[in-house]
């Protein structure tokens, strides 16, 4: 009973609030008009876009498909947005100069994937970042896509950006992958540069190191000599951020004394 499909896309998506583009809206909507024009081909589907997002040449192919299949594809100005009403949609097209007006008998509109409501909950818990969308950020897009800058926490889909079921399903084979290695080791071996406490009588256990650490790599414990700070070596990068904020000096990094700095400076100034 339905022939006339619209597809709006961009709803709540490209805006002041939700900036960014989310992607796999317009890929989902070729492959549903693709889905209906197989199962009718006479009913009449359009695309209402601002851009549409077909990176890769399967998605291209998907894309020329449709065209050939008699989906229409209808540009709209975002400043002049598509129009619901009973029946219709209206929408201005910047290419005719002229505002349209269609029969819809159904109106889909591709809002976007947004991050998972407890995601800046368990980015604290872990200690991992989270981007300006609200998506986790990995260590680095090129270099370590399925890794964080934590060591053993690893992340793959829609977790860093929206993705399709393709991409998805890589990164999960990927960060297997990835977490496998550190699983088949005996042992692991961590970088030597790391907080050390070198003066524990100084430390006050205040707890400003703990708070301030982005690794989770300092805790406070209960000694002998009352509360001191424990530096957990394995989980440690050497930041230095707790070194430079120890109002005491009771925490430095290894290699990286404020002696040893000194005297490399002094040499390269007497030199």
């Amino acid at each position: 009973s339905i022939k006339n499909v619209v597809m709006i896309q961009c709803v709540g998506a490209r805006t002041e609030k939700r900036t960014y583009c989310s992607r796999i809206c317009c890929q989902i909507a070729v492959k549903n008009a693709i889905l209906i024009k197989e199962a009718n081909a006479q009913a009449k589907v359009y695309i209402l876009y601002r851009d549409m997002q077909m990176y890769g040449v399967e998605n291209e192919e998907l894309l020329r498909e449709a065209k050939r299949k008699g989906v229409r594809f209808v540009n709209y100005d975002p400043s002049r947005p598509p129009a619901v009403e009973d029946g219709s949609v209206k929408v201005y097209s910047p290419l005719l100069g002229e505002e349209m007006k269609i029969n819809a008998d159904l109106v889909v509109l591709s809002t976007p994937l947004i991050p998972a409501e407890d995601a800046e909950k368990l980015s604290k818990l872990l200690r991992v970042p989270l981007n300006e969308n609200g998506f986790f950020l990995e260590a680095h897009v090129k270099l370590r896509p399925l890794d964080f800058a934590t060591d053993g926490i690893f992340l793959c889909g829609s977790a860093r950006f929206p993705a399709n079921i393709k991409e998805a399903v890589s990164q999960a084979l990927g960060a297997a992958s990835r977490a496998s290695i550190v699983l088949l080791r005996d042992s692991i071996t961590v970088e030597p540069i790391v907080s050390v406490l070198v003066n524990e009588d100084a430390c006050r256990g205040c707890g400003l190191c703990v708070a301030l650490c982005p690794y989770g790599a300092l805790e406070i414990r209960q000694t002998d000599k009352g509360r001191k700070v424990h530096v957990i070596e394995v989980a440690c990068k050497g930041c230095g951020v707790c070194a430079s904020t120890c109002y005491q000096h009771a925490l430095t990094i290894n290699s990286f004394r404020d002696d040893q700095i000194l005297a490399q400076i002094n040499a390269f100034l007497e030199s």
